[in-house]
């Protein structure tokens, strides 16, 4: 017999074990084990099985179900850990040491670090039940760990470690003097490749790009009494909002006596406390220190951008509206974005790069902020790196004056300001294309919410002396929103799957995002 195996290698007293697990696990060091190794006679293997090879009794006593674990239920993925290339199992069945770990997911092997592993240990002694908070820092672990021995049962892998932390914020409490870690087949399958773990951990939500005609037609609209009492309609209408940026509440309470946005917004999350307080009244006045405060045309901006972390959601009731004019408009500009990256990615690639000066320096405050007009994702959020935009910063009317490029040239002597102004000029043409804006007069009792680093939001000149008009607003942090839609979509997981009122995350192609209907 060859005293390397070249397959996985079922190891059985006589009977079959099961569990039932979500997900298919095999593991397996890089080493190869010598047929010497096992004494346990193996079941003969399946002759459909390619290069299978029939063990025969050897005189060391492996432990049963050691290695390895078959699924009775045909629901259930077989859990097995081939001990090929292990070069020899040693005494008492402890493995040799290595650096990795090798596993067979669905037939496809993976390979994974023993320090992940043992960092990712979530027993009571590594991660504190009732705070769900980490005891230990990763460097606590020792470099050259590696397991003495890995099972699978119970539908978990498991995995008894040759090192004790070198610190730990409570003892490890160990019947001998090694630590057992256990693993769950769909923890190992979305940590195997980044698709899966970016689904996973909801890190990037799918997005609907739109223009004029389809947000026409996919206008999304919620009756205040379901926003506020229906979690079910609330998940759907944070689903839609995660899609296209932007949904509308109707028949808010009226405003005037009681403000509505904190009860609103507090649906989501905290609201976020800036120099306008909690929430801020837009109504035209005097002498304002703000744009937005007169009745002059407000054209198409985001909010705050002067700040180092400027709010993800905005929210504005209309709690009176009786003037001539001040429709709001809306443009997604992260499909403008998306048309300059699909037609002129050299254009594009400096748009992400090119520094923009944000300030306000008025009524004895002085904020400034500079950043690129694009901004990308981490890869680790995103599986699609070259569409990953995670979110745009346009506000001329809070545009300081240009200083330097991104290589720190002044503007004036970089050789790429020119192609940062044709990228500007080709975004601000998709803006102002009166086919990529939806516009809506709000009235009274309307709420509207969009995210405030994707969706421009721009308001017509009206006439004060023809009535009043007066909105309320306020902010909440990106991080709420996506806290909020990751709870919803764990309360509701079916709903997703059936595209009804749950939340869709990253599928595997671009076109699911809404990628190419631009074209």
């Amino acid at each position: 017999m060859a005293s390397t195996l070249r397959s996985a290698i079922r190891c059985t007293n006589g009977s079959r074990a099961s569990f039932t697990t979500s997900t298919r696990v095999a593991s397996a060091s890089r080493r190869c084990l010598s047929s010497r190794a096992l004494s346990q006679p193996c079941r003969t293997p399946n002759p459909n099985l390619r290069n299978a090879i029939k063990l025969q009794p050897s005189n060391f006593n492996f432990p049963t179900r050691q290695l390895s674990t078959v699924a009775s239920d045909p629901k259930a993925v077989a859990l097995e850990i081939p001990v090929f290339q292990f070069k020899d199992i040693l005494p008492h069945g402890e493995l040799p040491p290595t650096k990795t770990l090798k596993v067979n997911i669905d037939g496809q092997p993976f390979v994974f670090d023993n320090v992940f592993l043992r960092d990712a240990c979530t027993c009571n002694t590594c991660v504190d039940p009732s705070t769900q908070q980490k005891l230990f820092t990763t460097s606590d672990i020792p470099i050259d760990i590696y397991p003495r021995r890995a099972r699978v049962s119970d539908g978990r892998l498991k995995i008894e470690w040759s090192h004790r932390l070198t610190k730990s914020a409570i003892p490890e409490n160990l019947k001998s003097d090694y630590h057992w870690s256990f693993y769950s087949g769909e923890f190992l399958k979305n940590s195997a490749t980044p698709i899966a773990s970016v689904k996973s951990n909801m890190s990037d939500f799918r997005r609907i790009y739109w223009d004029k005609k389809i947000m026409e037609k996919e206008v999304f609209w919620i009756e205040y009494e379901d926003y506020m009492k229906n979690e079910v309609a609330l998940a759907k209408a944070l689903r839609h909002l995660s899609f296209y940026g932007l949904i509308f509440i109707r028949n808010v309470p009226d405003g005037r006596e009681v403000d509505q946005v904190p009860g609103l917004a507090e649906r989501i999350g905290n609201l976020k406390r800036t120099f306008y307080g909690d929430t801020w009244t837009v109504k035209s006045i005097p002498k304002s220190k703000n744009i937005a405060y007169t009745s002059l045309d407000l054209g198409l901006h985001m909010d705050l951008l002067y700040f180092e972390s400027p709010p993800g959601l905005q929210f504005l009731h209309c709690v009176e509206n009786t003037v001539t004019g001040g429709e709001s408009y809306f443009a997604d500009a992260m499909r403008a974005a998306f048309m300059i990256q699909a037609t002129s990615p050299t254009v594009f690639d400096t748009l992400t790069r090119f520094p923009v000066n944000f300030h306000y320096h008025n009524d004895a405050k002085h904020y400034r902020f500079s950043r690129p007009i694009v901004v990308m994702k981490n890869p680790s959020e995103n599986y699609h790196p070259q569409l990953g935009i995670d979110h745009i910063n346009w506000a001329p009317p809070f545009q300081a004056p240009f200083t330097m490029d991104n290589t720190g040239a002044m503007v004036s002597k970089s050789t790429h300001w020119r192609k940062f102004l044709k990228g500007m000029g080709q975004l601000n043409d998709q803006f102002e294309n009166p086919a990529n804006q939806y516009e809506y007069l709000l009235k009274e009792g309307d709420c509207v919410v969009f995210f405030n680093r994707r969706v421009l939001h721009a308001r017509r000149g009206f006439d004060a002396q023809s009535g009043k008009r007066r909105l309320t607003g306020g902010y909440v942090d990106i991080d709420a929103f996506e806290s909020a839609c990751r709870v919803l979509a764990e309360r509701h997981p079916d709903e997703g799957r059936q595209d009804t009122t749950g939340f869709e995350y990253l599928t595997e192609h671009a076109k699911d995002f809404g990628y190419t209907q631009w074209s």
